[in-house]
C-alpha cells in the first residue's frame, strides 16, 4: 500500500491502533464511488460498484494486516463525471514521511526535472512522477502526474492516490490529503 507498509519492513508497529476508521461522505468534489449518480443506473453501474466496492473491502484488509492489525480503511471516491477519482488509504499507524523516491540526477539525464520525486507541501509529502521533458524547455501541466500524496503522524496515516487530471496537480492532491486528515483529527 505504497508509502503505509514501509514504516518497519510491511511487518507493522507496536504504536497501531485497532480502532475502527471511518472517512468523510464527501471530500472536496469527491464523493464514494457508490454514490455517483453514473453509477446508480443500469446492470453495468451495479456490477462496477460491486467490484470496486469488493475491492476496497479487500484492500482494506491488508492495509490492517501489512500495518500490524491497525485500523484501516480503503475507500474509491469519485467526482460527478467519474473522470477524476481518487483511492483513500487511512490507517491508524505512522509511514514514512517523506516517502521514499529513489535519487535520479535530471542534470544527468538532461531533463528539466528527475522522472519521479518526492515534493513537499507542508506536512504532506508527494510522489510525482514527470513525463520527460529536456533541459531548456518548460514542462507542462499534463507533464506532472501524482503517484500518491501521504501525510503521517504517530498513530494515523493518510494517503491518496488519484487518477485523471487531478493527478496533475500534486497541489490539489496534498489539500484532499490536508481535508481528510481534519476530519479524523
Amino acid at each position: 500500500m505504497g508509502g503505509l507498509w514501509l514504516e518497519s519492513g510491511g511487518g507493522g508497529s507496536n504504536r497501531a491502533d485497532p480502532k475502527s476508521v471511518s472517512l468523510p461522505s464527501r471530500i472536496a468534489e469527491f464523493v464514494p464511488f457508490d454514490q455517483v449518480e453514473l453509477n446508480k443506473t443500469g446492470a453495468s453501474g451495479a456490477a462496477n460498484v460491486a467490484r470496486v466496492k469488493s475491492w476496497d473491502d479487500q484492500s482494506s484488509k491488508r492495509l490492517s494486516k501489512s500495518n500490524g492489525g491497525a485500523g484501516a480503511i480503503v475507500r474509491a471516491y469519485a467526482d460527478k463525471d467519474l473522470r477524476n477519482q481518487i483511492s483513500v488509504l487511512v490507517v491508524r499507524a505512522p509511514a514514512e514521511n517523506p516517502q521514499f523516491v529513489q535519487y535520479q540526477d535530471p542534470n544527468t539525464l538532461g531533463l528539466v526535472h528527475a522522472p519521479e520525486e518526492e515534493e513537499q507541501f507542508s506536512e504532506v509529502s508527494c510522489v510525482i512522477h514527470n513525463d520527460p521533458t529536456p533541459a531548456g524547455q518548460a514542462p507542462t501541466l499534463n507533464s506532472v502526474h501524482t503517484t500518491s500524496c501521504l501525510r503521517s503522524g504517530d498513530a494515523l496515516t493518510v494517503e491518496i492516490r488519484p487518477t485523471g487530471d487531478i493527478s496533475n496537480e500534486p497541489q490539489r492532491v496534498a489539500d484532499l490529503v490536508n481535508e481528510v486528515w481534519d476530519s479524523l483529527v
